[in-house]
């Protein structure tokens, strides 16, 4: 297990008190243990997840760890006489904004100091970047109606201050089923976007007295940086949940979570960067206090583990209650597809054959586990396995199995896993999950009370559960840098760098040049000012460096420019810039196209060129034309030989001698290589006769004599084939002549030269690597003759 991150030293007393049952709101209250500290859970605890499933037997509690109340940090930064740092517990409702903290100022209208009723007296922020955040007490209402009331007023965040001293405690949300609580109170919930915090009575008060007493605007930090670990750039999550489909409002917003999350959660842990695991919420049936045959109607196993009644929801609609009850469905059969569904996993987490795209088998693939498959399933079943049709069946979740393309036998193992479900007998799939449920090895993430609970690195999730809210959760369990791609895509986090006063970090705009240079840096868990390069400073205030000046930072090899935020680089007459910092002559022979003008030589300089001529001849005047000097001695009857006249005739008699020469040297080379080549052919293809005889009678009238079919060839140019082939390592080569296959080969770089020349007026190479080559050094090229010099 992960160990959990440190919270920051609560201001609370953390004794836990007991909760006056007068007010529904603190009914709701699910515990009042603090975060790290066991104990047993409080009354308040089992009665929500009682009215959660609205059924009679008890779930099983009595050894579990305590309900852990997920907390964020509160600074109090002004007034310095309230200064601190404090807890705050964590609403189920709305939104926090995990991984990342909101500064605000906090306002308090103290003639709607529980905010049950519409504000009037709501004071704005003023400060650059600043939130509003609204003070409530606690008592009358909901807690879902004040911070209901406190977003209408135009609440950035509200903090409900307890009215006792006692621990934190987590403000859940009401139920239809809770006493006072109307179905339009309950749906608050879902439209509550802004975080809450409840505070202990004493950091209330300071923060009331500051405002009433003193006139002062208290200037806080909301923090939930740590809220939710992040120790790596793995991210291990949990689904705590019914496969109840008709529960009313929880279960209609449960299964949109599951189809919110499907995609986005296959796709995490396909890549993985992170590994789900779907859990049921269960418990064991207490016979000492229900009638045997509620045990009977809501229990496998023989009361060893329950799930509720599908239509015990009080906002279940009568024709949904008929359906259901026409076929027959009870808490039996939501606890066997709940154990059915474990089982699932289970085994897709073992080796699964399926094809590249994972979904369907393939006996040719090699097993792999594929836990991403558990999202299809779900979202499949939740569609087309439903109560009201009568198909919330073993024969439903088998089709839809098989349409994932998971074989029979994976069936099997999943009802094998299954099991007896009328035995009486444990079932070690079950009591795993119990002990688990109940936290009984102390791992730190405290016992399942809600349901539906998210779990993220061991982390109870608090607040709205929809697809995209849980994903932002999600996101903020990896350590900074180490998120995927879809937790930095916008939408999923704040820019507070975008908002005004670039979130108070150092920004300048450059007249000169355009350009915007800002030190505020947009992280996942919120910003930092940073100073960008080419500046200096603590990112609230920068200065320019100057590069040129400084050897450690100027790259310019000749000349260097600064300018805002960086420098240019610059180069003497006669070059040219290259990679933004090299300077390199610029060639005017080359470039100009015609050897710059020059009959034989010319010599680039910086800034131009000049011609020069090669042994035995002179410059002429127009500095680029070069003859032979002054030519042989013409007199007489008899005429002198000129000194040209001499270098031609040798010249022309040196060609000779070497041209026979040369034909000498090739005419043996060539009767070496037909040799060579003969002897190669006869010992890896039949030929002409010895071919014909081989395969004469094989039977059907084939291609007597013709070549052996060729494989797939990958093509490459005689460049090509060469440069691979350097480190003289084996290759399988198929010579064709006209695109037959007429000779293979297992030859080095040297022999294959000496075949491709003999053979290369016809010739076309092909060339694949042997198999301990890597399939990424096979390449397919356009096929061109090749031809030799």
């Amino acid at each position: 297990m992960r160990p959990r991150a440190s919270s920051s030293p609560s201001a609370a007393a953390s004794s836990p008190s007991s909760s006056s049952p007068s007010s529904p709101s603190r009914r709701r209250a699910a515990s009042t243990a603090p975060r790290r500290v066991r104990a047993a859970p409080p009354q308040g605890a089992v009665l929500l997840l009682l009215l959660t499933f609205a059924v009679l037997p008890a779930p099983r509690v009595a050894e579990a760890a305590s309900f852990v109340v997920e907390k964020a940090n509160l600074q109090i930064i002004e007034p310095d006489s309230i200064k601190g740092s404090f807890d705050s517990a964590i609403g189920d409702f709305g939104v926090p904004n995990y991984g990342a903290k909101i500064i605000g100022e906090v306002t308090y209208d103290a003639s709607n100091a529980l905010g049950c009723g519409a504000f009037s007296n709501v004071s704005r922020a003023t400060g650059v970047g600043h939130s509003t955040v609204v003070l409530v007490d606690r008592g009358e209402c909901f807690f879902v109606e004040k911070a209901w009331r406190a977003q209408q007023a135009g609440a950035n965040a509200v903090i409900v201050a307890d009215d006792v001293d006692e621990g934190l405690v987590t403000m859940a949300q009401p139920d239809a089923a809770d006493d006072g609580a109307s179905s339009e109170i309950a749906e608050l919930a879902e439209r509550v976007t802004i975080p809450s915090a409840l505070v202990t009575k004493s950091v209330g008060d300071a923060l009331r007295e500051a405002i009433v007493a003193k006139n002062q605007v208290p200037l806080v930090a909301l923090d939930w940086s740590d809220s939710i670990a992040s120790p790596d750039a793995r991210v291990e999550w949990e689904l705590w949940h019914s496969t109840n489909q008709v529960c009313g409002r929880v279960c209609a917003r449960l299964e949109a979570f599951i189809n919110e999350m499907a995609t986005p959660a296959a796709k995490l842990e396909k890549s993985g960067a992170a590994s789900f695991s779907p859990h049921f919420i269960t418990w064991a049936c207490r016979k000492d206090s229900v009638e045997e045959s509620d045990c009977d109607r809501l229990c496998i196993n023989k009361g060893r583990y329950c799930a509720p009644d599908p239509i015990s929801g009080v906002d279940v609609d009568a024709a949904t209650v008929a359906a259901v009850r026409k076929h027959g469905y009870n808490g039996t059969h939501v606890a066997r597809e709940n154990l059915r569904q474990l089982c699932l996993h289970k085994e897709l987490n073992r080796n699964v054959t399926l094809n590249g795209e994972g979904t369907t088998t393939n006996a040719s693939s090699p097993p792999s586990p594929a836990p991403w498959l558990w999202w299809t399933y779900a979202t499949r079943h939740n569609a087309e396995c439903k109560m009201t049709a009568g198909q919330f069946n073993r024969e439903c979740s088998a089709r839809v199995m098989a349409g994932h393309g998971l074989s029979e036998a994976f069936v099997d193992r999943v009802e094998k896993c299954v099991g007896d479900v009328d035995a009486d007998a444990d079932n070690p799939t079950m009591e795993l999950e119990l002990r688990l449920q109940d936290d009984l090895d102390d791992s730190g993430r405290g016992a399942i009370v809600l349901m539906p609970t998210v779990v993220i690195n061991l982390d109870q999730y608090r607040g709205r559960l929809t697809g995209a809210d849980a994903l932002r959760a999600i996101c903020a369990g990896y350590r900074e840098t180490t998120e995927p791609a879809v937790c930095l895509a916008r939408g999923m986090e704040t820019n507070e760098c975008e908002a005004p006063g670039n979130a108070g970090c150092w920004h300048y705009a450059d007249p000169a040049s355009g350009k915007n240079f800002s030190a505020c840096r947009d992280t996942f868990r919120g910003y930092e000012c940073v100073c960008p390069p080419g500046f200096k400073g603590d990112g609230a205030t920068c200065e320019d460096v100057d590069e040129c000046d400084d050897p450690s930072l100027n790259d310019c090899e000749q000349t260097c420019a600064n300018e805002v935020g960086g420098h240019a680089c610059a180069c003497d007459a006669g070059y040219k810039l290259v990679g933004g910092f090299s300077c390199v002559l610029i060639d005017e022979c080359l470039e100009s196209g015609d050897n710059g003008g020059c009959d034989q030589r010319c010599v680039a300089r910086p800034g131009g060129h000049s011609c020069a001529c090669i042994e035995g001849y002179a410059l002429q005047k127009d500095g680029q034309k070069c003859k032979l000097p002054g030519g042989g001695v013409r007199g007489g009857g008899g005429g002198g030989v000129g000194g040209g006249t001499i270098f031609f005739a040798m010249a022309l008699v040196l060609l000779v001698v070497g041209g026979a020469g040369y034909g000498a040297y090739q005419w043996k080379l060539r009767s070496h290589i037909d040799g060579e080549v003969r002897a190669i052919m006869k010992d890896y293809l039949p030929l002409e006769d010895h071919d014909r005889g081989a395969s004469g009678g094989g039977g059907g009238g084939g291609a007597s004599g013709s070549p052996p079919e060729a494989r797939p060839l990958h093509l490459l140019t005689a460049l090509d084939v060469l440069l691979p082939l350097e480190e003289e390592r084996p290759q399988l080569v198929v010579v064709e002549i006209l695109g037959v296959p007429v000779l293979v080969l297992d030859v080095k770089v040297s022999r294959l030269r000496v075949v491709r020349r003999h053979l290369a007026d016809v010739v076309y190479a092909v060339v694949e690597p042997f198999p301990h080559f890597a399939s990424d050094d096979r390449r397919r090229l356009n096929l061109a003759p090749l031809a030799f010099q």
